[in-house]
């Protein structure tokens, strides 16, 4: 729990988010219940605001939220119309949007990014002609995480190319398909491949296909240069990667869009509650295939707690 602890107080503000396709949760005992846990959260834990957002099938909604959106003002927790930064979330749209685009997961990354993917120094043996896109999806492709090696005192590179770049060149974490171990990296080669098979970006391509389908009006990918959170929004707290010396800090002005497709993407709590809604009742992908996203459990490398992988079985 310590550990825990420790980590909740130096991530992001917490937003609990819950959408379910299913039978409508029990107002009085289901929320008491994550009501007490948000409070954990904003207490024993020291995350400074959590939120959780349910929606039932009906499309009745609740909000609940515990803490404050900014340390030393008292301001209550912001509400869930309100943007935060998703973060690694954002891999859960990537995801989708390549199975929309009907992308085969046992091919080799080599088809769809021909010559992209080859290590080189240190990453040597890193080859797309052997990793599959199931393995970038599992994290199991052992391509290293890029973000390891990026100098935050340099201009950030113009193209997805130019991080990708810092990870073909460091130690490979394993062969393709040996072990998990979780890199950023494996998203960001993710977005290129969506990129290729679109014909797009892959910010255009999800906001055709998910966002403007849904309804997810406060779900934007930030622009070049725009680090700041648009509308109201709670302060995110954490390590700056630029000053990690400073300690916990507030990183709510921050370059989301040099995270991409694997962490770039901000939305706000209703609007996550539609996509998960969507996803789990076969609005986005067939069910078979949303079945086949969490059919699996993965032990990271470092003896964590298992992982839910994000792809599995074939189609």
């Amino acid at each position: 729990m310590k550990h825990a602890r420790r980590a909740l107080a130096a991530g992001l503000t917490a937003a609990l988010l819950v959408g379910t396709a299913g039978p409508a949760l029990a107002v009085p005992s289901g929320l008491t219940e994550v009501q007490r846990n948000l409070d954990l959260l904003t207490t024993v834990d020291g995350v400074p605001g959590a939120l959780a957002h349910v929606r039932d099938r009906n499309g009745r909604e609740r909000t609940l939220t515990s803490g404050t959106a900014e340390l030393g003002t008292g301001r209550p927790m912001t509400g869930a119309a309100d943007t935060v930064r998703i973060a690694s979330i954002t891999k859960t749209f990537i995801a989708v949007t390549l199975l929309q685009l009907r992308v085969d997961l046992d091919a080799p990354v080599e088809r769809y990014l021909p010559g992209v993917v080859r290590g080189r120094g240190a990453g040597a043996e890193i080859d797309g002609r052997r990793i599959t896109v199931r393995q970038l999806f599992q994290h199991t492709s052992g391509i290293p995480e890029y973000s390891r090696s990026f100098d935050w005192s340099k201009p950030f590179p113009e193209e997805p190319t130019g991080y990708l770049d810092l990870a073909l060149v460091g130690t490979p974490t394993g062969k393709p398909g040996e072990k998990w171990a979780y890199s950023n990296t494996n998203y960001l080669i993710a977005g290129m491949i969506v990129n290729r098979l679109a014909g797009k970006d892959f910010r255009e391509v999800t906001e055709e296909r998910i966002f403007r389908p849904l309804g997810m009006a406060g779900t934007y990918w930030p622009a070049k240069t725009e680090y700041a959170l648009r509308g109201r929004h709670a302060h995110h707290y954490g390590v700056h990667p630029a000053n990690p010396a400073a300690g916990v800090v507030d990183v709510t002005s921050f370059p989301g869009y040099e995270m991409g497709a694997s962490g770039g993407l901000v939305s706000t709590p209703a609007d996550l509650a539609l996509f998960w809604q969507a996803l789990y009742s076969g609005r986005l992908l067939p069910p078979h295939v949303v079945r086949s996203m969490t059919a699996d459990l993965r032990r990271s490398t470092d003896g964590a707690s298992p992982t839910a992988s994000a792809l599995v079985r074939s189609r």
